[in-house]
């Protein structure tokens, strides 16, 4: 009997020869294989009297299928079940929950029997929308070349090939959208029906009257034979659609996964073996995709089941399997994965559930159905479908959780004690300071072990686990602990998952020791009425899968119970340690991601676990990932607390890894997944590249590691043949090519202001005409006799010696798209405060971000791409505006002569030039405040001011102070020289200027500050000095031509403009500022004044011999520096000027446009630009080899020089003591003789007194 289930299972057809697709250029192409002429047949009859149009009428006790059931398939909310016979009746049935014969409620007889298909060599699709409401049945041709599709208009049997029922009325429709519909169709869980006509996927919006609201282009992919699995085009189709996406099989062992909704590729995956079968899966929260592997059967290979991370495409886990699997799901309650095969012998099916980040099997369930009649559904994955002889369709649960009789209760000892079977160990509890402590005894005496978060009691909750009391199972509120009692140790420890309430503690645990190598521990929790099944270790497992698996997740169960220092001084927390770290050589693998939302690494960096850290990356295992639906990960972690030698172990890990993948970047700079149309993807939170600019040491030691990162041949775009042309630096390749992107073509509105459509056609026509320019000037170019290899040439991929790299941060060009729910946070975040990773780094980042060769690739990519000609027609309108001035204040025009018409155009270009400046200003805040944009406010603020003194009537005489004008012609000749930065060689220099400037700002204010003091000074001094008494007298006779002698004549010098400045105290500041150029005139009329020279020989002494000096010798230093960094410093300017460019002159949809700011970049790295640049990092490594040698080496000598004067010094102090010792010797025998004599003196003194008594 015949059945095959529409599933998610893709099988190859090795037999079929390879094809070739093409594509129909113009409107809607209907391939040979759909046709749309039949007027649709009426419902089938179940009964004599009785249509099938009613539910209520149908009779139930038969099957609706007189025939083979062919197709089985599910609506996309898991609710009904579809059927499709041999002969051709359709049949919808309940999906029940529960072990019970299904009742069809709705059957239609179509055409379409299995008899047509062989006859016409056809192939027969079936879906069911949500609800059972709507069924869509298609009957496509089995083409082995798409070359050989065209349009028929007539069907060669006369039959409808493409039905759509509505089962509400028992009537086949056509929308009008749907006139023309034919090829593989699907219902999605959005309530849209998906048709693939081998060109396009239209998407037809079920609540919006079937209207076609997108459709993709599919040529990217069926126009290369090397992304084609399936031998047959028309499998290649069938089996594409599934979990809201489109998957497609590629040549090389890969998978492909498409977002249905925009047409971008969201990952791809790398399978372990050619394969004849595939299954696979997606979790419910789309985090995992799971595959399942059947390879050929002359291969001599075994089955494997692998599991990847959705966000990335890395694989995480991956193991053998021993038994045959047909298909495999996600449980939607947990993340667990279950899979059903036949069994050993063929005679039923087998049921596995493996836990999804291990892959350890949790549970195995054997039935006695036959496993070729059963099949089982994603949209309810823990019931089995079975098909009877009668044709009828029975469910059943996958998964039956009986516990087995003769249970023991772990008992609770009100005394806190308990003894083994054969006495030898006895075990007490105390309790001391609130704390839970257990103790073992045994003929060695006593052994104490603590148990945390357990109530101050005297009560014990325990059981041994064998008759000797060689282990003990110790049950606390939230935890279960295995013990070696004699040797206490830990071996195993279980936890209340982390993720659940706070407040559900252990009620009761009992045990199953049917079997003494597994014993089974049923764990009952307070609150949920939950069961958890727990098995234990049996008594010579070490370091085993599920050992490691729990020990990671009670330790995050206890990090949310301690705070940070408790944590790290527990001493439970020392005993996972110790397990943990035996652990890490035996299964690196598990330490990635974990159950129930737990990160083992995040742990263990909170645990400040640094070596076991260190430990696990150096297997180079770890598969990066974030911290659930956030940008949170071990990198940021690390930063956060301080942990230089983790972060730059994590940063070289990546790097080093992303020689394979560049998704092993993610962590550094992720791709916004808020373009994701499943809400789960969204991630909140900053990326790990604003944080690294802590350690700019790292940020340089990355962006060197990364730059001429090859990418590996699996690699898409190297699939894909492109149009390389020599002497470009990035890679020149088509659109989609470069995007990794299906052409997708939005049908319904879009939420698009007319100010975006008018940027969009004004930048569609600069494009056209830049796109034409570029035509003409490759063609007067090209290299002549290079014609072939120089244009589209599919073979240029091979022979050209340029070696294709890549940009491996996934995020950095992209911006994110946010839903916003009201106008004004739509035009803060779309408008005014865009970012992306790129524009924050070029408006804040270090230098070291720049210098590297990947950066340079990245700069160039976006500045041929879009910015140099955005810019250039930016800066186009700043010299209009320029020239507009400069001739208007030549003209010197005014009101009276009636020639305002250049002051005019002044004025509105300057309020058009402010208003994208105070756009700017609100963007950035405070940190708007920089040289370049005080410099562009001043340009357009100063002509502004003139021309609104010309134009406005309130001024008289219509003419601005020539000081102003002035000043405005002169700050707009300086912007006009920096806006010519964007030439290299001017740029390095002007880069060089500024950044002389700033760094010698704090000297320059300091500067000011001295010159102020003595201007200050000075003031006060010189100003109640009369100058003209202190002037020259000259006295002299005028002796007329004639002869003769007039009177005495008194002449007196004349003061000049400059010879008093101290009568103000700007003129102080003018005069002191003059004194710098050694300018004294200004003082010579205050002869004789002491204090005027004391205050000279000061500023001449701290001024011109000291500061000056330093002045000059700071500015070498920084100039010598900066010449060095040049390129660096030029190429951060670009970046800035990039950054404005995609910031505030591209409108929202240009962003979004992934043609533009694609996830990677590629770029062509010229071989020997790879060898010299691999050769200067190496000359720089072993200089830093020598230098890190010979500092060890000094340190070694240092160390032992110190060593010998210790040890001299020591030396010196035992003789000190020595000889301190031999003189305290000698004191005290002095001592004891002088007392000796003084006693006997005594005796003698006392003698005569006794004598006379």
């Amino acid at each position: 009997m015949a059945h095959r289930t529409q599933s998610n299972r893709h099988r190859t057809q090795p037999n079929i020869p390879d094809i070739e697709l093409t594509t129909t250029n113009g409107p809607s192409a209907v391939p040979s294989w759909i046709t749309d002429n039949t007027p649709a047949q009426s419902p089938v009859n179940l009964d004599s009297a009785l249509r099938s149009g009613s539910v209520d009428t149908l009779r139930t006790t038969t099957s609706p299928h007189t025939n083979d059931i062919h197709l089985t398939v599910s609506s996309p909310d898991g609710t009904f079940l579809g059927t499709l016979s041999d002969d051709g009746v359709v049949a919808l049935w309940p999906f029940i929950n529960s072990s019970v014969p299904l009742k069809a409620q709705f059957a239609y007889s179509t055409p379409l029997s299995k008899q047509h298909a062989d006859t016409m060599d056809r192939h027969r699709i079936l879906s069911v929308s949500n609800q059972g409401r709507y069924v869509a049945v298609t009957s496509c041709a089995r083409v082995r070349s798409y070359n050989e599709l065209h349009q028929e208009l007539t069907s060669p049997a006369g039959i409808e090939n493409f039905l759509l029922i509505d089962t509400k009325t028992g009537q086949s429709i056509r929308p009008a959208s749907l006139r023309h519909a034919c090829g593989i169709v699907h219902f999605f869980k959005d309530d849209v029906l998906a048709i693939c006509d081998g060109a396009y996927v239209r998407i037809y919006s079920i609540k919006h009257n079937w209207k076609m609201v997108r459709k993709l282009n599919m040529s990217v992919l069926f126009n290369f034979q090397t992304l084609l699995k399936a031998a047959e085009p028309l499998q290649q189709l069938v089996d594409m659609f599934g979990y809201e996406r489109i998957f497609w099989f590629e040549g090389k062992n890969m998978v492909s996964m498409w977002d249905i909704n925009s047409g971008a590729l969201r990952s791809r995956f790398t399978l372990p073996q050619d394969y004849d079968e595939i299954s696979f899966a997606v979790s419910p929260n789309n985090l995992l995709f799971a595959t399942c592997t059947i390879p050929k059967p002359d291969s001599g290979e075994t089955s494997f089941m692998t599991v990847y991370l959705t966000e990335s495409g890395l694989p995480l886990q991956q193991v053998l399997l021993q038994d045959e699997v047909h298909d495999i799901c996600f449980l939607e309650e947990r993340e667990n994965i279950i899979s059903y095969g036949p069994n050993a012998d063929k005679t039923s099916y087998i049921v596995h559930v493996w836990d999804a980040y291990s892959l350890r099997i949790l549970k195995t369930y054997e039935g006695r159905l036959d496993a070729q009649r059963i099949s089982f559904f994603p949209e309810n994955p823990s019931i089995l479908v079975h098909q009877n002889a009668d044709n009828m369709l029975e469910t059943y649960h996958a998964i039956i959780d009986t516990p087995p009789e003769n249970l023991v209760e772990v008992m609770r000892s009100l005394d806190g004690q308990i003894v083994s079977q054969d006495k030898t160990t006895h075990i007490r509890t105390l309790a001391n300071d609130k704390r839970y402590r257990v103790e073992f005894v045994d003929a060695l005496g006593w052994r104490m072990v603590l148990c945390p978060w357990q109530p101050a009691e005297v009560e014990l909750t325990a059981h041994f686990l064998d008759d000797l009391g060689n282990r003990v199972l110790i049950v606390t509120q939230y935890m279960i602990l295995v013990f070696f009692t004699k040797n206490p140790e830990l071996q195993y420890l279980w936890s209340i998952p982390s993720n659940i309430d706070n407040t559900i503690t252990i009620q009761t645990v009992y045990l199953n020791f049917n079997n003494t190598e597994a014993i089974t521990a049923y764990v009952h929790l307070t609150g949920l009425g939950d069961v958890k099944t727990v098995t234990l270790p049996a008594p010579h497992d070490r370091h085993t899968t599920a050992i490691t698996q729990d020990l990671c997740e009670s330790l995050a169960f206890i990090h949310t119970k301690l705070d940070r220092k408790l944590f790290q001084k527990d001493e439970l927390v020392a005993h996972c340690k110790d397990l943990i770290k035996s652990s890490v050589p035996k299964n690196p693998s598990l330490f990635s991601r974990s159950s129930n939302g737990v990160f083992p690494l995040r742990e263990f960096i909170y645990a400040n676990w640094d070596d076991i850290v260190m430990d696990i990356l150096q297997k180079k295992v770890y598969v990066p990932c974030f911290y659930g639906n956030t940008t949170e990960s071990a990198l940021t972690l690390a930063i956060k607390l301080r942990k230089g030698p983790i972060v730059k172990a994590l940063v070289e890990y990546y790097s080093m890894k992303a020689e394979e993948d560049p998704n092993y970047m993610i962590l550094v700079c992720p791709e916004p997944t808020t373009l994701y149309s499943e809400p789960s993807f969204c991630r909140f939170g900053n990326t790990a590249l604003p944080y690294l600019r802590r350690y700019p040491d790292y940020v340089a030691m990355m962006m060197k590691k990364i730059s001429f990162n090859l990418t590996p041949n699996s690699s898409l775009i190297q699939q894909l043949p492109t149009g390389i042309r020599p002497g470009i630096f990035e890679r020149s390749s088509r659109p989609y090519m470069e995007t990794y992107c299906l052409t997708a073509q939005q049908l319904s509105p879009r939420d698009k202001s007319g100010i975006q459509y008018f940027f969009d056609i004004l930048y569609r026509t600069g494009l056209y005409f830049h796109n034409t320019w570029q035509n003409v000037f490759d063609y007067y170019t090209k290299p002549e006799g290079d014609a072939d290899e120089f244009m589209d040439d599919a073979a240029l991929l091979k022979t050209h010696p340029a070696k294709l790299c890549n940009v491996p941060l996934p995020g950095l060009s992209t911006y994110s798209r946010k839903e916003t729910k009201t106008w004004w946070e739509y035009i803060w975040h779309n408008w005014i405060a865009p970012r992306s990773p790129f524009s924050t780094e070029a408006f804040w980042g270090g230098h070291e971000f720049f210098g590297e060769p990947v950066m340079e690739a990245i700069i160039n990519f976006k500045w041929k791409r879009f910015a140099r000609d955005r810019f250039l027609l930016y800066w186009s309108l700043q010299i209009i505006f320029f020239v507009l001035f400069a001739v208007s204040v030549t003209k010197d025009v005014n009101l009276a002569e009636g020639d305002i018409t250049l002051l005019m155009i002044v004025i509105v270009m300057s309020c058009a030039f402010l208003l994208q400046e105070f756009r700017q200003l609100i963007s950035f805040g405070w940190l708007y405040i920089t040289v370049y944009n005080a410099i562009d406010l001043a340009a357009f603020i100063l002509p502004l001011i003139c021309g609104i003194i010309v134009w406005h009537p309130s001024f008289e005489d219509h003419n601005p102070p020539r000081p102003l004008k002035s000043a405005a012609i002169f700050i707009l000749w300086v912007q006009f020289i920096i806006q010519m930065r964007i030439f290299k060689k001017m740029g390095i220099f002007l880069a060089i200027v500024f950044e002389i400037i700033k760094e010698i700002l704090s000297f320059l204010i300091l500067m000011g500050l001295i010159i102020f003091a003595f201007a200050h000074a000075l003031f006060v001094l010189l100003r109640e000095y009369l100058v003209e008494d202190t002037l020259p007298t000259f006295e002299g006779k005028v002796i007329p031509e004639g002869g003769g002698t007039n009177n005495t004549l008194t002449f007196q010098q004349r003061p000049e403009a400059d010879t008093d400045l101290f009568k103000s105290f700007g003129g102080a500041l003018k005069a002191v500022y003059f004194f710098l150029d050694r300018e004294t005139y200004t003082i010579e009329g205050f002869q004789g004044n002491n204090t005027l020279s004391v205050f000279k020989f000061i500023f001449s002494l701290l001024t011109g011999i000291v500061l000056l000096n330093i002045l000059i010798a700071m500015m070498a230093e920084v100039y010598g520096k900066t010449m060095a960094d040049g390129e660096r410093a030029w190429l951060r300017q670009i970046a800035g000027l990039i950054a404005e460019v995609e910031v505030f002159m591209m409108t929202p949809s240009d962003r979004a446009n992934p043609d533009l700011f694609p996830s990677i970049i590629y770029y062509e790295g010229n071989p020997d630009d790879v060898e010299a640049y691999e050769e200067k990092l190496l000359e720089k490594a072993v200089t830093q080899e020598e230098l890190r040698h010979e500092t060890e080496v000094l340190a070694r000598e240092l160390m032992a020089s110190v060593r010998s004067e210790n040890e001299r010094l020591a030396k010196k102090l035992e003789e000190m003591e020595f000889r301190i010792r031999g003189v305290a010797a000698e004191v005290g025998d002095t001592k004891r003789e002088v007392e000796a004599v003084e006693g006997v003196e005594e005796e003698e003194a006392e003698g005569p007194q006794r004598s006379t008594l």
